[in-house]
């Protein structure tokens, strides 16, 4: 299996207000041991049960997205 690193571009600890019209959209970035962008890897994006949560437009707690070429 070859190492792959998934890191956090933007959306780390961000705080979304409901009352405010922008929202921080989480960005990662999944790089082979080369450190070059992986296109098709699928991600998981999971909410948390307790505390601030959100919800995701066509599952609820939890999407799953496929990294583009970059």
């Amino acid at each position: 299996v070859p190492a792959i690193k998934l890191t956090v571009r933007e959306g780390d600890g961000a705080l979304n207000n409901i009352r405010s019209a922008k929202a921080k959209e989480p960005v990662v970035v999944v790089t082979d041991a080369a450190d070059r962008p992986v296109a098709g890897a699928q991600v998981t994006f999971l909410l948390p049960d307790l505390g601030a949560s959100a919800v995701f437009p066509a599952s609820g707690t939890t999407m799953l997205v496929t990294t583009g070429p970059d």
